[in-house]
């Protein structure tokens, strides 16, 4: 899988995300936080915010089962960084992905951004729910994002 067809911000990665997430089968896939992308006793496959990414961008097939430790390097950081943002923290997340932290004034726009709700979630309502409260931030990243630019040369 070529990591180069995923974003390089984090606006977009999360865009990415969301659209991947949305486009699932709720026949096939299983929402929960805590699962990258492995097959539970019940035969569906669990995917967090990460591992529908997995799922559709990259294509793995739902009994795949996914160890992160053992992606492509540039595909677990981003996958890593989706998980970051899942919970809110957007500084780590902007770390992983940039390879350094951001300067004060980046780091105090990040940190005023919301928690999403259900960061834990488990099942399809909640994690729609979630899907929701991340895609109504994505506007707000993207400004900090344009406000702040980054050096392409870095990705």
């Amino acid at each position: 899988m070529q990591t180069s067809v995923l974003p390089h911000l984090l606006s977009g990665l999360l865009e990415t995300a969301i659209e991947d997430s949305r486009s699932l089968s709720r026949k096939v896939y299983h929402p929960h936080f805590s699962e990258w992308h492995s097959m539970n006793p019940q035969g569906k496959c669990e995917i967090c915010l990460g591992g529908s990414i997995l799922a559709g961008t990259c294509g793995y097939e739902p009994d795949h089962q996914v160890i992160a430790q053992r992606l492509d390097f540039e595909l677990q950081r981003k996958i890593d960084a989706l998980n970051s943002m899942r919970t809110g923290n957007w500084s780590y997340a902007f770390e992983i992905i940039n390879h350094h932290p951001p300067g004060q004034e980046l780091l105090d726009e990040l940190h005023a951004l919301p928690v999403p709700a259900y960061a834990e979630f488990v099942g399809w309502r909640q994690f729609i729910a979630h899907l929701k409260s991340l895609e109504a931030i994505v506007p707000r990243l993207r400004e900090i994002e344009n406000k702040f630019p980054l050096d392409a040369s870095l990705h």
